[in-house]
């Protein structure tokens, strides 16, 4: 059974085991490591995440983040976020994010 205690341990026995999406269990691991007060791991991971492509910018408000949230590595993780889901900053048409370019006429 998966306790308080544990789960941290679970989510990275499940992440070694390619549990997928990985990214999910990784940055539920990062949640974790914030939440313990492990702040160092917690960023390192969110780093990690960030330079993957991690791009959900809907989980960057989530409470547990609150002690991360102070730090200058975390604000950078969240502009790396930012731009991992908008890499145009708003600017490139269908077709250019349909055929992988930053914007118009420029390659990624």
């Amino acid at each position: 059974m998966l306790t308080a205690s544990n789960w941290p341990a679970a989510l990275t026995r499940a992440d070694l085991q390619g549990y997928q999406p990985q990214n999910q269990v990784r940055f539920r691991l990062a949640r974790a490591e914030a939440r313990a007060g492990e702040v160092e791991e917690a960023l390192s991971r969110l780093e990690r995440l960030a330079a993957a492509g991690f791009a959900n910018t809907a989980v960057l408000q989530m409470p547990d983040l609150e002690s991360l949230r102070g730090q200058a590595r975390f604000q950078a993780f969240e502009r790396r976020v930012q731009t991992n889901a908008h890499p145009c900053g708003g600017t490139c048409s269908r077709r250019d994010r349909r055929e992988g370019r930053s914007g118009p006429g420029r390659p990624v």
